[in-house]
């Protein structure tokens, strides 16, 4: 790979070095609910600081489209402060920032000013202006094509953060594996996940499918869902995909005038809501993932916001953990369950990236990397 390493970044006390970073962190009344994306980021940050550079460290939080306290980054600035045990200055522009005094700030979030979401090259030098380096530590946000993330390395040397050579470096892994290769995918669309699916059906021995997608395969093939969570706009393609290494499940739960039932996969009731994949499924899985020897993993198998629906990823969880093979496991949801279960020791590799993880499995890269590489 032709990106330069952080480590290769060298004479820069007193230096400013922008690190783009995603501090995208689900928040709830100010207080961050998962912080595994920032203790991520830490061995970058402690890096530049024992380095002596001086860091401006850029994110974006939400979608907003006007500056909002809710989406404010001064949570992440608070957090950072007693993880680091310094003060981090949360600065509203970068005109703000004062490269004589401040030692690490945080810029409130980027998408607060609209250019970073146009691609804008202006704002893009107007950041630049202050910097002598960039460091990208932003895989999460990899596939996106928003100034920070895509323009402002046109302005400044660029080099990878630790987390970034990371995730390319275990990500590959399943680009690269020969066999025994068992993939978990979950949530609701198929439509996010299609091209994914088409690659890695190639790859794998076997592909587990659960959430949305799982009721999506169903229906099409022609099985009741009753009220469930569907495509029907994807069942042309899903019928045209090999589905000889698709693996579907084989009883659910569902919600039946507000109960929740055990039933077969064609036992579906018309006004049923299929929540959750069934323990007869869980343990089909479980020994189809006993065989493997490297296992990718990335959705909820069930409507994870309520407890009854959560069952079916948590037990999987805890059978993945314990699996001999190497596991690789990303998305926001599935890590956070992951997390809340104390496994994240016991799985190979966890990844910051949801969409960035799919877009690097799809196509091999991310159009931040192939530009850095040209």
């Amino acid at each position: 790979m032709a990106i330069k390493s952080i480590e290769k970044l060298k004479n820069i006390r007193n230096k400013t070095v922008f690190v783009t970073i995603d501090f995208n962190v689900p928040l709830y009344r100010g207080k961050i609910l998962d912080d595994f994306k920032i203790i991520k980021s830490l061995p970058t940050i402690n890096y530049l600081l024992k380095a002596g550079a001086r860091i401006v460290l850029i994110s974006h939080l939400g979608n907003p489209t006007k500056p909002t306290k809710e989406l404010s980054l001064l949570p992440v600035a608070r957090l950072l402060a007693k993880l680091l045990g310094k003060p981090v200055k949360l600065i509203k522009t970068i005109s703000d920032y004062n490269n004589q005094s401040d030692k690490i700030v945080l810029l409130e979030n980027i998408r607060f000013d609209s250019r970073e979401k146009k691609g804008s090259r202006e704002f893009a030098k107007e950041l630049a202006s202050q910097a002598d380096y960039l460091v990208f530590e932003a895989f999460a946000s990899g596939h996106r094509h928003d100034t920070s993330i895509y323009l402002l390395p046109d302005y400044l040397p660029t080099y990878g953060g630790f987390q970034f050579f990371a995730e390319i470096k275990n990500l590959n892994l399943l680009l690269n594996h020969p066999k025994k290769l068992v993939a978990v995918i979950g949530g609701a669309k198929v439509s996010t996940k299609l091209a994914l699916l088409k690659k890695i059906i190639y790859k794998a021995d076997y592909v587990l499918l659960g959430g949305g997608l799982a009721n999506t395969y169903l229906a099409a093939l022609g099985q009741k869902i009753g009220q469930s969570i569907t495509e029907p706009k994807m069942y042309a393609v899903c019928r045209k995909i090999n589905k000889a290494k698709l693996i579907l499940p084989i009883d659910l739960l569902v919600q039946r005038h507000g109960e929740y039932i055990l039933v077969n996969n064609n036992q579906v009731g018309d006004h049923d809501k299929i929540v959750d994949l069934g323990p007869a499924t869980i343990d089909y899985y479980s020994k189809i993932l006993q065989q493997a020897k490297l296992i990718v993993w990335n959705g909820p198998l069930g409507l994870i916001e309520e407890k009854p629906s959560a069952r079916a990823t948590k037990e999987l969880a805890l059978r993945i953990a314990s699996c001999s093979a190497k596991q690789i496991v990303g998305g926001g949801e599935t890590v956070q369950v992951i997390r809340e279960l104390n496994l994240e020791k016991y799985f190979y590799f966890v990844s910051t990236g949801g969409g960035a993880m799919l877009k690097y499995l799809e196509q091999g890269s991310l159009p931040i990397i192939n530009k850095l590489n040209r």
